[in-house]
């Protein structure tokens, strides 16, 4: 029963983080109920919220979110899934302007190149893959998140980031450094 009230929770959490009109942060916390009714009104209210971004500029949700450049890369030996391939990073700054810790874990992020959907690279050489060991983000301070994908070097890029239930997604497309 812990596990799952645990579960709901989080899951409210995530979809709250990323709904563009989240309100003055001045829920009623105690309520699994009101969370969940205020989440899908925020999302009825965030239809308009621009989705689509270019690198380099920040989605002002109550995870304000910026995505620099992505960099091509080749994977070191004993980075996953592959040593020694083609890929790209992307660094992500994730700022919580929410009144309780945010786990950046808690999103779906997924790369894209010429449109195809990468497989996520973990390259601790290159310093890519760190969003489980970022944790929570304490309200008020922010973190950088590099995420790796695999892919063709000079290809077009993109970075979808989205809500564990999916009610909330946003795009960054553009060139690469």
């Amino acid at each position: 029963m812990r596990t799952t009230t645990t579960l709901a929770l989080t899951l409210t959490a995530a979809a709250l983080a990323l709904t563009g009109c989240a309100g003055d942060n001045h829920q009623d916390q105690g309520s699994n109920t009101n969370q969940a009714t205020q989440a899908e009104q925020n999302n009825q209210d965030g239809q308009d919220k621009q989705t689509e971004f270019t690198f380099g500029d920040t989605y002002d949700g109550p995870l304000r979110t910026t995505v620099n450049a992505p960099e091509d890369i080749t994977t070191s030996d004993y980075a996953q899934p592959e040593g020694g391939a083609p890929a790209w990073k992307v660094t992500v700054t994730y700022e919580n302007t929410l009144d309780e810790p945010y786990n950046v874990a808690m999103l779906g992020v997924d790369g894209y190149t010429n449109n195809q959907k990468g497989t996520e690279v973990f390259d601790h050489a290159q310093g890519v893959g760190n969003a489980m060991e970022t944790g929570n983000i304490a309200p008020g301070t922010s973190a950088e998140v590099v995420y790796g994908f695999t892919g063709e070097p000079g290809a077009d890029r993109k970075l979808v980031i989205s809500s564990m239930d999916g009610s909330t997604q946003v795009t960054f497309t553009g060139d690469q450094s």
